[in-house]
């Protein structure tokens, strides 16, 4: 089965998206799609978005990102959520590749209110029958905000599946996708938010597995908390990279 490589064609410029099919036995296999939302399978003809950046949040792992201001804004790009100004421990970071302790929240910073088109781009693992997510808070008005997660569980058989939710005013969230069965390996995903539409996408592993209405919510009574999250949940997680551009409108 070929390795998917993630290619970024851009720096402040545009950035396009490409899956490259360059060999080896690394990427999540065949997979099913969840029928309950409404689609039974992805459309590979639909191309992956790109976008101009106005603002970027990456990590490759190759570093600790707490410890990296890549925009030169003089403040690190990203923050542990649990004991800002703290540094990952370096045993975490394996060529690469960020071996998540649990519930240990890594936020994009400083707060950013996400109210143009927005694209995230993850590349992570789940272990044991924990799981992996990715979270974001955007687009608020005087009143409420939107919040799109992304839950990636290690599931029985050994297998990986990946749920896109928005979250009402509701603790589990309204699940608008869920493609099942994938292999238990890296899954590279894309997620596109479209405020003016009111609309998400969803990219599996270079398919589109289609683009949903999201919910809003009012806006908590602690805040509006307007950043991107990558977590691991309830066991360590293997995180490759992830990247979040805010688009020019």
């Amino acid at each position: 089965m070929p390795l998917l490589a993630l290619v970024l064609v851009g720096g402040c410029s545009e950035v396009d998206i490409a899956f490259l099919a360059v060999g080896g036995d690394d990427v999540g296999g065949s997979a099913s799609s969840d029928g309950s939302d409404g689609s039974d399978s992805g459309e590979p003809d639909v191309s992956l978005p790109s976008c101009t950046p106005a603002r970027s949040w990456v990590a490759d792992f190759s570093a600790d990102p707490t410890q990296e201001d890549l925009d030169g804004d003089g403040m690190a790009d990203w923050v542990l959520r649990s004991d800002p100004g703290a540094s990952l421990d370096p045993a975490e970071l394996q060529d690469g590749i960020w071996l998540a302790a649990p519930n240990r929240e890594l936020d994009t910073q400083p707060l950013y209110d996400f109210s143009t088109r927005t694209i995230i781009q993850v590349r992570m693992m789940a272990a044991s029958s924990a799981s992996v997510q990715v979270w974001i808070n955007f687009d608020p008005d005087a009143d409420t905000l939107a919040s799109v997660y992304l839950d990636q569980p290690q599931v029985p058989s050994n297998r990986q599946n990946v749920r896109l939710y928005t979250k009402p005013n509701d603790p589990e969230g309204e699940r608008l996708k869920n493609v099942r069965g994938l292999d238990h390996v890296m899954i590279e995903s894309v997620v596109e938010l479209d405020p003016e539409a009111g609309e998400v996408s969803l990219w599996v592993d270079g398919r589109h597995e289609g683009t949903y209405s999201y919910l809003r919510r009012p806006i908590p009574s602690h805040g509006a908390d307007l950043f991107a999250t990558v977590v691991a949940r309830d066991d360590v997680g293997q995180i490759d990279s992830i990247r979040v551009d805010a688009c020019v409108p």
